[in-house]
């Protein structure tokens, strides 16, 4: 495992490098506007090669058999939110289209994990599977454009993913997402201190 997680590294690492330098070769700029968080042309795609590493990682993983097939396949499934994504990037795509996307990767997504039977808000637990997967699509999409809005601010995505883990652990309760944070909250703290 913990091979995989160097392997994965040292990909998105050196992808990022080589994209950068492909984008500012061939133009391929974020020019800033009143809206944007920088000032000068930033190359934009630099997400490809987290993209892409994150898809070898999760191979791997099934490939060892260290996940199982129906969370690989929900995990894999974001494919057609990446590929939109960096058309995007390339081109200005419709916002139809993308929403189009973002309701595939979900339903998807959801489809290969077998759904949600039900869904907890504090003391109110929902038990009707409908509204629970009617809700986490919509929910899904919400967090794919807030991620999406906030994406390429220095420091923001990552709070907001951090944010969402704790938001996902609250509804479902679900420990797992706890121990990540609690696991990978500290050493980035002591990262930032030092």
């Amino acid at each position: 495992m913990t091979i995989i997680v160097i392997l994965v590294l040292f990909v998105s690492a050196l992808g990022t490098y080589f994209i950068r330098k492909i984008a500012l070769y061939n133009r391929i700029l974020d020019i800033p506007n009143m809206r944007s968080s920088h000032t000068e042309p930033t190359p934009r795609g630099g997400g490809l090669a987290i993209v892409i590493s994150w898809f070898l990682g999760i191979s791997f993983l099934h490939l060892f058999e260290l996940i199982e097939s129906e969370l690989f396949f929900a995990l894999i499934s974001g494919a057609f939110l990446a590929i939109i994504s960096f058309l995007d990037d390339l081109y200005t795509i419709k916002p139809w289209i993308r929403i189009l996307f973002q309701l595939v990767t979900v339903f998807a997504g959801l489809y290969f994990l077998g759904g949600f039977k039900l869904l907890y808000f504090d003391n109110l637990k929902i038990e009707i599977p409908l509204y629970v997967n009617i809700l986490i699509i919509i929910g899904g999409i919400w967090f794919i454009n807030l991620y999406n809005f906030l994406d390429g601010i220095d420091g923001y995505a990552s709070v907001e993913a951090i944010s969402i883990a704790i938001g996902c652990y609250i509804i479902t309760q679900d420990r797992i997402l706890f121990y990540y944070f609690i696991n990978n909250w500290f050493p980035i703290m002591e990262l930032a201190q030092s």
